[in-house]
């Protein structure tokens, strides 16, 4: 993940101190997100994802004979 997230939706880095040494943890904003996501509009990029997996699925049963 990059270091230097510009979107607030996704989360945000926080930094502690623990025994002396700082660290960095990712915090992912709670769910569900604000605004929440317009699933409509993303039926059509869902849908050829699926079919892309199902055609990966048939060629990986060919290739296991």
């Amino acid at each position: 993940m990059p270091e230097s997230i510009s979107n607030p939706r996704l989360g945000r880095f926080v930094e502690t101190r623990i025994t002396g040494e700082t660290v960095r943890a990712f915090m992912s904003s709670p769910l569900p997100p604000e605004p929440t996501i317009d699933v409509q509009a993303l039926l059509e990029r869902l849908s050829l994802a699926e079919c892309a997996l199902e055609r990966l699925d048939g060629i990986t049963l060919l290739l296991r004979r």
